[in-house]
C-alpha cells in the first residue's frame, strides 16, 4: 500500500469508531452472563435465566440486570456489541498505523522524500 493509502484508511478507520463511540455507550470486554437467582429453599432458584449479569474481564463491577426488563437487557446487549465493533477498529486501528509507521522509517532510511 502506498502512503496516501494508508493515512486515508486510517482516517477512515478513525471516522468509524467516533461514529461508534458518539451512537451510545460501548461495553469492551464485557459479556451477559444469565443466572438462575433466588435461594433454593423458595424453588425459584430451580428456574433458569431470571437474571443477567454484565461482566467484564477489565475489572469493571458486575451489573445485575432482570430479564423482566427488557429495554435495559437490549440497552446493553446493544453497548456490549457497540464495544465489540470498537474494539476490532482499534485492532485494525493499530495494524494500519504500525504499517505507517514501517513506511515512513524505511523512507527516511532510504533517503526517500515522504
Amino acid at each position: 500500500m502506498t502512503l496516501a493509502e494508508l493515512e486515508s484508511a486510517l482516517v477512515t478507520l478513525q471516522a468509524r469508531a467516533a461514529e461508534i463511540k458518539g451512537s451510545g455507550d460501548c461495553l469492551q470486554d464485557c459479556w451477559i452472563g444469565r443466572s438462575a437467582g433466588g435461594g433454593n429453599a423458595t424453588g425459584l432458584g430451580k428456574q433458569p435465566g431470571r437474571y443477567a449479569t454484565v461482566r467484564s474481564r477489565n475489572g469493571r463491577k458486575t451489573e445485575y440486570i432482570s430479564i423482566e426488563d427488557p429495554t435495559l437487557l437490549a440497552a446493553r446487549e446493544a453497548a456490549i456489541a457497540r464495544g465489540r465493533q470498537l474494539t476490532k477498529l482499534e485492532r485494525e486501528i493499530k495494524k494500519v498505523t504500525v504499517q505507517l509507521d514501517q513506511l515512513i522509517a524505511t523512507a527516511a532510511r532510504l533517503g526517500l522524500p515522504v
